[in-house]
């Protein structure tokens, strides 16, 4: 016997697993980042969850630096520049997105390095 669902039913699944997504990430968030305020944090990370589902995100390693990011930098996805780079053509949302990860991540060590003295 094969189960049926409604769209509602499936619907209500899926708000379900992203809710459990949500709070295993911000818990992890809280616990590497203590002084992290945590106000809103829930809201925050679940409306960015469902920004980075419309982009056409979906791997999970792409959904948690997604919301890592979104807990560190508010409103992150909000700005022009990503939004832009997003919607190019020719490549995945989620090779999209690891991409301005892996270029944040440079970014950010090269600036690190230049702050070493010599």
């Amino acid at each position: 016997m094969q189960l049926e669902l409604t769209p509602e039913q499936v619907e209500g699944l899926c708000a379900i697993d992203a809710k459990g997504f949500v709070q295993t990430v911000e818990r992890d968030i809280l616990r590497d980042y203590p002084g992290l305020p945590a106000a809103r944090l829930t809201e925050r990370l679940a409306a960015a969850l469902a920004h980075a589902r419309a982009m056409g995100i979906e791997e999970d390693a792409n959904l948690v630096d997604f919301l890592r990011t979104e807990a560190l930098v508010p409103g992150f996805y909000k700005q022009p520049g990503l939004r832009r780079w997003m919607e190019k053509p020719g490549r995945p949302a989620d090779q999209r997105f690891h991409d301005f990860v892996q270029v944040m991540r440079w970014q950010l060590r090269q600036g690190t390095d230049q702050q070493k003295p010599e």
